[in-house]
């Protein structure tokens, strides 16, 4: 008999982002690598209009009802804690770090290191502040005037045509925004998928007109310089 494996946050993450696409339960399903009922259920559980996987997980843990391995093993805390504070770690690092890099401590995921720094006493101290994000709230952020879709007139990535994940056209580019620091500093990564060529150059913000002309600035430069070949 198979176990059942409860959902992550990144893949209640996810369903959102589909959902807000306008997808099925059944292609929903398909991306996400779970069952039908699966995500049937979720949705039915956490809101079939309006679903939020901050809201989700929070229920999630509340039916689980399960203690924090964090409040209940001092040096196990006092690890985290201080490579949040003192070294300014992500919970992914200090999770990477814990299951790879040593054997002393006790191995945690870095959802569960989320979990914890959400939980009211900890949200009293505002550790929050220590993450890269510095978000009082987990997940996506709501809007008064919340719509559908969070970018007007949005195309889905599932929408491009099928030939650009074959990758024997050059010319089709995609592109990642990359923040460090804090959020503080920023750099644009454009890679050209079928030669992997990648272009990248750092940006004083991440508004949408200045991003824009960096990419336009990347790709002007490409096209006026002059390949030599011997």
């Amino acid at each position: 008999m198979r176990s059942y494996k409860q959902l992550s946050y990144e893949e209640r993450v996810k369903i959102a982002q589909l959902r807000l696409s306008s997808l099925s339960i059944e292609r929903i399903a398909l991306e996400i690598g779970r069952s039908k009922s699966t995500i049937s259920r979720e949705l039915k559980r956490n809101g079939q209009e309006e679903y939020w996987p901050d809201s989700a997980q929070r229920k999630s843990l509340e039916r689980r009802r399960r203690g924090c391995v964090l409040d209940k093993d001092p040096h196990l805390k006092e690890f985290v804690m201080d490579k949040l504070q003192c070294h300014f770690w992500t919970p992914e690092q200090i999770a990477g770090y814990l299951r790879h890099r040593q054997k002393k401590i006790r191995a945690i995921s870095h959802e569960t290191i989320y979990t914890w720094l959400y939980k009211k006493a900890q949200k009293q101290e505002k550790l929050w502040k220590f993450l890269p994000r510095h978000k009082a709230k987990r997940g996506l952020r709501k809007s008064i005037n919340t719509s559908l879709s969070r970018i007007p007139n949005r195309v889905s990535i599932h929408d491009r045509p099928k030939i650009i994940e074959r990758k024997k056209d050059f010319g089709h580019w995609e592109g990642d925004l990359m923040s460090f620091m804090k959020n503080s500093q920023h750099m644009l990564v454009l890679r050209e998928r079928k030669t992997m060529f990648t272009l990248s150059t750092p940006l004083q913000n991440k508004k949408a007109i200045d991003t824009a002309h960096a990419i336009i600035s990347l790709l002007e430069f490409l096209h006026n310089s002059t390949v030599v070949v011997d």
